[in-house]
């Protein structure tokens, strides 16, 4: 391996938890303040940049010259907490990975909110997110309800902060590593475009996970997360829920969802799924073969009965039979043709429901 060849070990390769995080972006915020922009004046611009970006996602507009920079991390528990010329509060809950729990959004803007000497038309609450996400997860936080004064937090994302990062010109090691390390998480989750029929073992997770941020923008209602279960759990994209016509069978929800297990070309599949967990085992036992035939009358020649013909809160009734992922003549993965095949297991599903009518 020649020197050229040989890449440059990065800190933040190892320090992916939160914390890290919280630390790096406090730094940026740090160096915002007038004062440091001697030692540095790139990476003082960067955070004032930082800053800016943080506040246009509220519609704000930065003061002229950011004079004063007060950190309290971890204060209410609050990943970053930030005062910007004692005035302007930014309200940072920092993640990597991880989603929110336990009301800890509404419960981070009233702690910060009781202060008396905070403003709360100057509190602007930002999701800070590095990881890959869903829309519904960004909605879910972007929906969330505090009082009738303030402002509901924001999102920021990967995207977001590299457009920050990508300014800076100057020295400083931390800022170029984690500028490098979220360009190569951003690279790989964009690899999905350039994926070639034969290389699918080498299909990474992050590649999964921006095809299915892909899928996102082309099929109705949809949704994708890890789904664990006893069997390892995979990575799964579900949408186009209906409720199945109930006739003389107890009601249910059709779906689709894929399955997949990024590591194995063998476990990547287009599943046919009912959701009858509320309705209890007899119906469960009922809904099963029912639907799982009038699947076969209209598709036969596209779907098969599934390996495990289990009985759940989501069964597996028919899986597409063959790849339901596309290749051009170039064997480069054809996104357009893929989202085709998709709505033909829309149709095909209607089409089962249909006929009961």
């Amino acid at each position: 391996m020649t020197m050229t060849e040989l890449r440059r070990p990065n800190i933040f390769s190892h320090a992916q938890k939160e914390l890290s995080q919280d630390a790096m972006i406090s730094y940026l915020l740090e160096w915002a303040a007038a004062k440091y922009r001697a030692l540095d004046a790139s990476l003082s611009d960067t955070g004032r940049r930082l800053v800016q970006a943080l506040l246009a996602k509220h519609g704000a507009v930065l003061p002229e010259e950011v004079e004063t920079v007060e950190l309290r991390r971890q204060a209410y528990r609050i990943d970053v907490l930030a005062r910007i010329n004692e005035s302007h509060t930014l309200l940072i809950e920092d993640k990597t990975g991880g989603k929110q729990h336990s009301n800890q959004l509404q419960r981070y803007y009233n702690a910060v909110r009781s202060e008396k000497t905070q403003d709360a038309d100057l509190i602007f609450p930002i999701f800070l997110k590095t990881w890959n996400y869903s829309q519904q997860d960004r909605a879910s936080v972007e929906n969330t309800e505090l009082d009738a004064t303030s402002r509901r937090y924001r999102f920021f994302d990967r995207r977001d902060l590299l457009e920050v990062l990508a300014g800076y010109e100057g020295p400083d090691r931390v800022t170029t590593d984690y500028r490098d390390y979220l360009q190569e998480r951003e690279n790989r989750t964009q690899s999905y475009r350039t994926w070639q029929r034969s290389d699918r073992r080498n299909w990474h997770w992050l590649s999964w996970e921006g095809f299915y941020c892909h899928l996102q923008e082309h099929l109705r209602g949809s949704n994708w997360s890890y789904v664990p279960n006893q069997a390892g759990g995979f990575l799964g994209l579900w949408w186009n829920g209906f409720p199945l016509p109930t006739d003389d069978l107890p009601p249910g929800d059709g779906y689709l969802q894929l399955e997949v297990k990024p590591d194995d070309p063998r476990s990547q599949h287009l599943c046919f799924k009912v959701a009858a967990g509320w309705a209890g085992r007899q119906a469960q036992v009922q809904l099963r073969p029912a639907w799982h035939q009038r699947l076969m009358d209209v598709g036969a020649d596209q779907i098969r009965r599934p390996g495990r013909f289990g009985l759940g809160n989501h069964m597996t009734l028919a899986i597409w039979n063959g790849d339901w992922l596309s290749f051009g003549p170039d064997g480069l993965l054809d996104l357009d043709a893929t989202v085709r095949c998709l709505r033909q297991a829309e149709s095909l599903w209607e089409a089962a429901a249909q006929g009961t009518r």
